[in-house]
């Protein structure tokens, strides 16, 4: 009697493993109900299964009404969402050796610690080496702390002569290489020759006649006929 028992457990066991989220539950449940008194705790007992997953079920049952589930909440934590402090602690290492974007084009910041020298920092802190995340972690945790390693940059300043309004507008240069055919655009390796700058600002689109080459130092706004939006250029 004993071994039919047995052999029935297995099967129902085998039967609600095959069976996931929702419908699982409600298998627990009529399990529970029928074999366990609605017990959860009997179940868990007899069968192995999760407590608060038969006691979901025994819920979820008579009412008919299914609860959500929370996947976002499973698996393992991240060592900052684990330990707070240790998330302070580090971005008390790293903050004074942060630097922003010299030229403000993203949030992302830059420091010039290594991931090595942040653990190194948090043992001189009084953490064990066995408590902390390895190097390769350390770095991922930087990375999500919006902070990278990188070697410090000064802005790029403005080159002498430079024309704002060439930095701010679609500059392009047209060279005739025969009465009807247009070369665009022009390689840096050829020579100079007369050609034509076009401009376009939105909608307008102006030409300028230039003998001046543009280069790969910057281009040179000396041009013959500039329209007025370009006339600081000269």
């Amino acid at each position: 009697m004993d071994d039919s028992v047995e052999r029935f457990d297995a099967l129902i066991r085998s039967g609600a493993r095959r069976l996931t989220g929702y419908q699982r539950r409600l298998v627990l449940a009529e399990v529970a109900t029928a074999l366990c008194g609605s017990s959860a705790r009997q179940a868990e007992r007899r069968f192995g299964w999760g407590r608060d997953t038969v006691e979901n079920g025994l819920h979820e049952l008579p009412h008919g009404v299914r609860c959500l589930e929370n996947f976002a909440a499973r698996g393992r934590q991240r060592s900052e969402q684990k330990d707070p402090q240790l998330a302070a602690d580090i971005r008390a290492i790293v903050e004074p050796q942060t630097h922003a974007d010299p030229e403000l084009k993203s949030a992302r910041r830059s420091t010039d610690l290594s991931a090595a020298e942040v653990r190194d920092g948090l043992i001189a802190k009084g953490y064990s080496n066995e408590e902390l995340p390895s190097a390769r972690t350390m770095r991922d945790i930087l990375k999500r702390m919006n902070s990278r390693l990188q070697r410090i940059q000064n802005g790029k300043p403005l080159k002498k002569g430079g024309c704002p309004v060439c930095e701010t507008t679609e500059l392009a240069w047209m060279v005739w290489t025969t009465r009807d055919a247009v070369r665009w655009p022009m390689p840096m390796s050829q020579p100079r020759r007369i050609g034509l700058w076009v401009w376009k600002v939105g909608s307008v689109t102006t030409t300028a006649r230039s003998c001046t080459m543009r280069s790969r130092e910057g281009i040179s706004c000396h041009t013959e006929g500039t329209p007025d939006f370009l006339r600081q250029c000269q």
